[in-house]
């Protein structure tokens, strides 16, 4: 998280940060016993995560819907939108590995 967050006051472009973002967050997946190859497509990765685990919808959401805005529709984000996106990635790793942190 702290490397992201470097990342992000640094000035990188949001596609890249919200690609780490997401690879982040399907790291977490595999903590939490998912299952997520490689050729998971991102709405298939959200769907198998949620259902694993359903307080997870809002934040694996927000990470999954800006990743998508970003790297297929090519739209710039803005900092809240990358903040928050860290913000959700925070929130999946306290409830993965601290059981807690609400989503």
């Amino acid at each position: 998280v702290a490397r992201i967050a470097a990342i992000i006051k640094g000035g990188a472009r949001g596609q890249e940060v919200i690609a780490e973002i997401y690879l982040a967050a399907r790291r977490m997946a595999i903590a939490l016993g998912i299952a997520v190859p490689g050729s998971m497509t991102h709405r298939e990765f959200l769907k198998r995560m949620t259902e694993k685990e359903p307080s997870l919808a809002t934040s694996a959401g927000t990470i999954t819907g800006l990743y998508e805005k970003a790297v297929f529709g090519h739209a710039p984000l803005s900092k809240e939108e990358l903040s928050g996106s860290l913000k959700g990635l925070q929130k999946i790793i306290a409830i993965i590995f601290e059981g807690g942190g609400g989503a």
